[in-house]
This record gives C-alpha cells, sequence and structure tokens, in this order.
C-alpha cells in the first residue's frame, strides 16, 4: 500500500511511487526499499558533495553537515 509516514521533506521522490534512488538527496530517508543495497565509495561521496548533495541517494549517508 501507500507510505503511512509523512514525508521529510519537499523532494518529490516522496511523493513518487517509484523513485530511481532508495534514498532522499534532501533529507537521507530511504524513498525506495527496492533498490538498497549499492555500497559507496568515498569516492562517489566526495563526486556527490561537489555537486552539492547534502545525503548520498545510493546509501543515505550525510555528506555535508549543516552548520
Amino acid at each position: 500500500m501507500g507510505r503511512s509516514q509523512a514525508p521529510a521533506c519537499d523532494n518529490m521522490n516522496h511523493r513518487r511511487p517509484n523513485p530511481v534512488f532508495p534514498y532522499c538527496i534532501e533529507c537521507g530517508r530511504m524513498v525506495n526499499e527496492r533498490l538498497v543495497g549499492k555500497v559507496c565509495d568515498q569516492a562517489g561521496h566526495a563526486q556527490a558533495r561537489r555537486q552539492r548533495a547534502t545525503y548520498c541517494v545510493h546509501c543515505g549517508t550525510q555528506l555535508i553537515v549543516p552548520r
């Protein structure tokens, strides 16, 4: 059925029935549990930081710490 929890942020992936990434780039919460399992590396996280991603879309790790 549908998701029972309200979205953690305004990112549209929380509202889509089949998001293309397992985790939200803005809040780090899981949006598609069927895609979980990719192992990330530091190089991939560094590239995501350069693109100003707050969270990794593959593993949900926080990449940028708010001040």
